[in-house]
């Protein structure tokens, strides 16, 4: 029986091992050179605007707290798709198209009906490709640029996530105050063949172009921690909502960035 016991654990140790392995092993993709000059009609669809994540790590995990909050309001995926446009026109694009759809139902889709109301933005790439590919046929593209939030792992090694648009914030000792907070957009943009409906590259949208995902930075603006609470456990205030919402405006022309070095792997 321990020696039963033992096998099993060794397994479940190796296969845990080789899982890790992989994962860390995967490397940045990224298109053909050229796709950008071959693409006759490109689509863009953003899906990262639907919801901030507010995210608090106090010194033990009793005072940790989190809150998501709608902000369709603020339109950040129509001005996303509006920089892509104009960052792919600028780089040399035959056409490029922002896609017109229900953006509730691929919003929806997107995360997948048990993680409807999951801040973390984990998506079913399947499930939203489909409906997109159909909307980006009709208009006669053969290229989709898709900008979606992604889950990442911990910040700078501490308990922090983020999570498409995140405000993250850390705690301190003493006082009412965070010690730090930041508002960042936490986002990855995949290049989709329509007619094929194969995913061509992805990246994740870094400062730093060369960047990779062990030392890569997310888009992010500080904030004054003087004008939080601590914790978040109550809905952040209007002002404060705008203050996080100029942060994020700010932030938009990441993800144009990437894409343009995603079509066309020479740009910088």
């Amino acid at each position: 029986m321990k020696c039963v016991r033992r096998s099993f654990l060794l397994t479940s140790v190796l296969a845990a091992a080789v899982l890790i392995l992989s994962a860390c092993a995967t490397p940045m993709t990224g298109v053909q050179p050229g796709q950008l000059q071959r693409s006759e009609h490109i689509a863009v669809v953003s899906l990262v605007g639907d919801r901030a994540w507010f995210g608090y790590t106090g010194i033990t995990v009793f005072e940790n707290s989190e809150l998501q909050v709608p902000i369709q309001e603020w339109a950040l995926d129509a001005a996303v798709e509006g920089s892509v446009v104009a960052a792919l026109g600028k780089a040399g694009a035959k056409r490029v198209t922002p896609l017109a759809i229900d953006r509730g139902a691929v919003a929806k889709a997107f995360r997948g009906d048990r993680l409807s109301d999951d801040p973390a933005g984990r998506f079913s790439e399947d499930r939203v490709k489909e409906p997109l590919l159909r909307a980006a046929a009709q208009i006669s593209a053969d290229t989709l640029i898709l900008v979606v939030p992604t889950f990442n792992p911990p910040v700078n090694h501490r308990s922090e996530t983020l999570r498409g648009v995140s405000v993250v914030a850390g705690g301190a000792p003493f006082g009412d105050r965070p010690r730090v907070i930041r508002v960042f957009l936490s986002a990855s943009v995949l290049a989709v063949d329509v007619k094929t409906g194969q995913v061509m590259g992805r990246r994740t949208v870094y400062t730093d172009p060369e960047a990779s995902s062990w030392n890569g930075v997310r888009p992010n603006v500080p904030l004054d921690p003087a004008q939080w609470q601590r914790g978040f456990t109550t809905a952040p205030t209007s002002a404060q909502l705008q203050v996080v919402r100029n942060a994020i405006e700010a932030l938009v022309p990441a993800p144009a960035s990437t894409v343009v070095r995603l079509l066309d792997p020479g740009a910088r």
